[in-house]
């Protein structure tokens, strides 16, 4: 065990799975229940093309770059989820009884022309909405459908405009237009008096740690409700912080002192450090994926976000059915129970995997007295 490392206390709570005890039971009789809630990804397109993204490094994805004519491989594929076959996709779900549509990427959602629409239609539907977003794009038409939102967290992973260019491969000039994006949608959030709550992400990589303290002080200077704090996943696991490791999450334990009665620094560094540290899983039965799958703007449906656009990870694709269909279908069942979490690299949902499994295998005599 690495000396530095601890893992830190309620973080995000592996147990709110207990809200949910309906899909609790029927994993326990080995049926697969309806999802709690999707990762929606409308683009694989995305504005950005950020050095530590997972869907843009080698060695993590298989499948998510297209190929040129020229058989050279394109990095930032132009897919897109057509309108009609999402909102097919967003009503299948709030016929099973989804209660919650994350749109997220893949690409950067807002890159898609129907985004704000689609999240509008989501809670239409009646289900809760949140967005993950880079914030270069979020306008008026994105900034009005978050005010009926649940959350949203916009990735910003740096404090100075030379680390976004360096990080992001875009001009530094970008972030000002990002910053003035997050001042608009708190002074419209404020104003409409929405429960919205606006938080930041800030993902530790080998070229911004040593600024996160600055990244923690421009983020409660915004008027945001959080910052998120978290260790980048990819191939190398938790070799990746030999050397900078211990400073970095010495960093990140002081930035929660950064925290007011109004704004909250989530210091999920440890916890993912340790999921990385961990490697794979120790145990076989994967029922998260069953939980919160993910869906690909390629139509497919995926284990996790984790293991998404990998062969392993390919559940099966929705462009000749529906997502309820492949839901209720035996062969999921199957694919499911058979499914072996022993050989996936790395799982960035170990606790909630753990606690579910618990639940599963519970065997206590005489239940009924508690």
């Amino acid at each position: 065990m690495i000396g530095w490392y601890h893992m830190p206390e309620n973080v995000y709570r592996d147990d709110k799975i207990l809200m949910h005890l309906d899909r609790l039971h029927a994993l326990r009789l080995s049926r697969v229940p309806a999802p709690i809630h999707v990762h929606f990804v409308p683009s694989d397109k995305c504005n950005q093309n950020c050095n530590f993204c997972a869907y843009r490094i080698d060695g993590y994805t298989e499948f998510f770059a297209e190929k040129r004519p020229d058989g050279t491989l394109r990095r930032n594929p132009h897919r897109m989820m057509p309108y009609e076959k999402a909102r097919g996709i967003l009503s299948d779900c709030a016929k099973m009884g989804v209660k919650a549509i994350e749109f997220t990427g893949g690409g950067e959602p807002t890159v898609h022309p129907h985004c704000a629409g689609l999240m509008n239609y989501a809670r239409s539907l009646g289900m809760e909405t949140a967005l993950v977003t880079n914030g270069w794009k979020m306008g008026e038409d994105i900034r009005a459908a978050l005010l009926s939102a649940t959350w949203v967290r916009i990735s910003l992973d740096c404090a100075t405009p030379d680390t976004y260019q360096k990080e992001r491969r875009v001009p530094g000039t970008v972030l000002a237009e990002v910053l003035e994006n997050i001042k608009a949608l708190v002074a419209a959030r404020n104003k409409a008096q929405s429960s919205l709550v606006i938080g930041i992400g800030y993902v530790i990589t080998e070229d911004n740690w040593q600024e996160v303290i600055r990244g923690v002080e421009l983020a409660r200077d915004l008027g945001v409700d959080n910052i998120r704090l978290s260790a980048v996943f990819q191939a190398q696991n938790a070799s990746y912080f030999d050397g900078f490791g211990e400073d970095a999450a010495r960093r990140c334990r002081m930035a929660v002192t950064l925290s007011t009665d109004t704004f909250r620094v989530i210091n999920n560094f440890d916890l993912r450090f340790g999921e990385l540290l961990q490697g794979s899983p120790e145990f076989k039965r994967c029922p998260f994926q069953t939980l919160v799958p993910y869906i690909g703007a390629d139509l497919n449906v995926y284990r996790c976000c984790v293991m998404s656009y990998r062969k392993r990870g390919l559940v099966a694709s929705l462009a000749n059915q529906t997502l309820e269909q492949l839901w209720t279908s035996e062969e999921y069942r199957q694919d499911y129970l058979n499914f072996d979490a022993r050989g996936c690299e790395r799982c960035q949902f170990l606790d909630r995997n753990r606690t579910i499994n618990r639940f599963i295998d519970m065997d206590i005599p005489h239940g009924a007295f508690v």
